[in-house]
């Protein structure tokens, strides 16, 4: 893949919870990575 190739984003929603038991937060985690072997 070169340099000035589009790279396919993976995007990640989910919930997380800063402490067990409490509150639950939505996120979106956004990743990109040089090519899907190391995705």
């Amino acid at each position: 893949m070169n340099d000035n190739e589009e790279r396919p984003v993976t995007i990640i929603t989910g919930r997380v919870w800063k402490k067990k038991g409490g509150k639950p937060e939505g996120v979106h985690v956004m990743l990109v990575a040089p090519d899907d072997d190391c995705a």
